[in-house]
């Protein structure tokens, strides 16, 4: 559901936002990084202070991928293990290549989901941009 939505979210901005914002000569760019894996969420604190949150190493392998979707000028950037969990699904994902995050032995591989193929095939192909390419 976090890639749909995301790429639905983007899909919205361009749509709604961005010409707003286009009249004041700004640019919106909402950058998403998606992970899979098993995070602690809920009210974490005390009875003085308490706040909702998600932690763990899924959680911080997010959040690093979204900050390197300026890197890559990409703007919906998933792992290893979300591209496993959506290969049999309707996402166009392109291979970005690998990144190493702190904490990690290995390099971890990375994909920019583009969109959903039935959206681009709607399009007859309008959708998909030139540089898009898999590359596996």
């Amino acid at each position: 559901w976090a890639c749909l939505a995301s790429v639905h979210m983007q899909a919205e901005i361009e749509r709604s936002v961005q010409p707003e914002f286009a009249r004041l000569g700004q640019v919106v760019k909402a950058r998403i990084g998606i992970n899979s894996g098993t995070a602690l969420v809920g009210n974490i604190g005390s009875a003085d202070r308490i706040s909702y949150t998600a932690l763990g190493d899924t959680v911080n392998v997010a959040a690093r991928l979204e900050g390197c979707n300026k890197l890559f000028g990409s703007s919906i950037m998933i792992s290893s293990a979300t591209r496993e969990f959506i290969s049999d699904r309707n996402f166009l994902v392109r291979f970005l290549g690998k990144i190493k995050v702190i904490g990690r032995e290995a390099p971890l591989p990375i994909y920019e989901v583009h969109g959903v193929l039935s959206d681009v095939l709607e399009s007859g192909g309008t959708a998909l941009p030139t540089s898009f390419f898999y590359n596996d």
